[in-house]
């Protein structure tokens, strides 16, 4: 990949975006391993959106195999990423706990990244997204 992200390159759903600075191969353990620091950083209040999938297979084949054995197996799942892309936001904690923990992540990535505040409110500020369903008196989400 060349060039700069131009799709998911701002924050959209909540107020504090983690953005990649490089390109990187970001692999879903790396993902998970970063959802689980953030998870415990912000001892579970607030709201985590993901906006990084593993799309991309990435097969590998067997030690000492000849040629024309075919494709090796799937050995684990990437999603390239370039420079300016969004990998995750968070909203519902103060800034300093945000900064904590996407500091926290940033040692879990292969890559650089830079904190992003959003400057106008963000979509689970004015309720559009993340937060929980009002319940009626028969006890079902509306």
């Amino acid at each position: 990949y060349r060039g700069k992200a131009v799709k998911g390159n701002k924050p959209h759903f909540g107020k504090y975006a983690l953005q990649a600075q490089e390109e990187a191969w970001i692999s879903a353990k790396q993902i998970e391993s970063v959802r689980r620091a953030l998870v415990r950083t912000m001892e579970r209040k607030g709201k985590i959106w993901i906006r990084v999938f593993p799309h991309q297979a990435i097969t590998k084949r067997v030690a000492e195999s000849r040629m024309g054995a075919g494709k090796g197996s799937i050995e684990y799942w990437v999603q390239a990423v370039r420079p300016g892309f969004i990998l995750f936001e968070l909203d519902g904690v103060d800034e300093d706990t945000a900064r904590n923990a996407y500091r926290k992540a940033g040692y879990r990535l292969p890559c650089k990244t830079k904190m992003l505040i959003k400057e106008t409110p963000s979509m689970y500020e004015l309720g559009f997204a993340g937060k929980e369903k009002k319940v009626g008196k028969g006890g079902a989400a509306r």
